[in-house]
């Protein structure tokens, strides 16, 4: 059964707490040199690209940061695959962006997962297919979560995640950390 929710709703969510000061606790912890951060909230080429918040450096670097809020506590992290099943969007974990950091908050736990974009994406590429087959199985934790979505115009569409359990999707990353290459 797929859970109805609005874009739009969701959307006034993530920008509800895209200020909330935890982010900058859990920033300044991240990158001890953070000078300042500033929140991306209108659509655009960044929002687009998977930039919800730029933080700047000391070093003058930007680091460019998806935000994702739950309100609920749950033993997983949601990785989206298709954005609009029926008009076959990519989610966020198929697609290039601009993301350098994912951050994942757990609101009734002050936790938040920071996770490398190009190491979550590179293990996402070598697991997806195992992992959408066991969530297919409904085993070990790992479920697909379809979402019907609304438009504007009202016309529905669905965005689908798998739920992987953290445990084992940190697992999964730290055995990509380290490449092993065969040139001699």
């Amino acid at each position: 059964m797929s859970v109805v929710h609005s874009f739009r709703a969701d959307l006034a969510l993530s920008n509800q707490h895209a200020d909330d000061p935890f982010w900058q606790e859990v920033y300044r912890t991240a990158f001890p040199t953070m000078i300042a951060t500033h929140v991306i909230k209108q659509d655009g080429w960044a929002q687009r690209g998977g930039i919800d918040r730029v933080v700047l450096l000391a070093s003058s670097r930007t680091v460019h940061i998806e935000q994702k809020v739950r309100r609920d506590v749950w033993p997983d992290i949601a990785l989206e695959y298709w954005s609009n099943y029926e008009m076959r969007q990519l989610g966020w974990m198929e697609k290039d962006a601009a993301t350098d950091y994912l951050a994942y908050a757990f609101l009734p736990t002050r936790q938040c997962y920071l996770f490398d974009f190009l190491s979550l994406r590179r293990t996402w590429k070598a697991h997806r297919t195992e992992w959408l087959e066991r969530a297919r199985r409904d085993e070990g934790g790992f479920k697909t979560i379809p979402s019907e979505n609304e438009q504007r115009n009202g016309a529905k569409y669905t965005t689908w995640c798998v739920a992987i359990p953290i445990d084992k999707l940190l697992a999964a990353l730290n055995t990509h950390m380290c490449i092993e290459w065969s040139v001699q």
